[in-house]
């Protein structure tokens, strides 16, 4: 366990030396703000465009944030089913990210799948059965296409490792 003033030393290190990432996210924190106004439209990286209370993405899904608004203490609040749920931009640049990683491993699912029995699927992760004399080659095929970036998305640094074995395990 940490004391708590070196929890905030660590912290304060990693923002400094990854201010790039806390910037995303006080720019996000402004896009929400804009997303509570009904003419927001604004284009963001990748495809993902902004608006009302809504993330576009470039395969046409959504990421709604329904009754977004600022309480009265500052913060961006949404409604989910029944309760209201915060967000804020660290959280929501989570929220993009996750959405893309699982539009590209679902690209890539594709792919693989046109080759290889694809069996599950998880936010980053492809499981095909294969029979065992073409573990090699399909380990390869595999990691080739995971590490492939697709056209909507071209820059975006990719990488991917695996193995096989006779069952599921991580």
């Amino acid at each position: 366990w940490f004391e708590l003033h070196e929890a905030y030393r660590i912290v304060s290190l990693y923002r400094a030396k990854n201010h790039r990432i806390q910037s995303n996210w006080k720019y996000l924190q402004s896009v929400l703000f804009l997303m509570t106004q009904a003419n927001c439209d604004i284009e963001y990286a990748y495809g993902v465009r902004f608006t009302f209370e809504t993330c576009h993405l470039p395969n046409g899904m959504r990421i709604w944030y329904p009754g977004l608004h600022v309480n009265e203490e500052g913060n961006f609040m949404y409604r989910s089913g029944r309760k209201w749920k915060a967000v804020y931009g660290g959280l929501f640049a989570e929220n993009i990210s996750q959405a893309l990683a699982r539009i590209i491993v679902a690209e890539q699912m594709i792919i693989i799948g046109r080759e290889y029995p694809v069996v599950l699927m998880t936010h980053d992760e492809i499981v095909a059965a294969v029979d065992e004399d073409k573990a090699d080659a399909a380990l390869k095929f595999m990691l080739d296409a995971m590490k492939e970036t697709p056209a909507w998305c071209q820059g975006l640094p990719l990488s991917a490792e695996g193995g096989f074995a006779k069952e599921y395990s991580k």
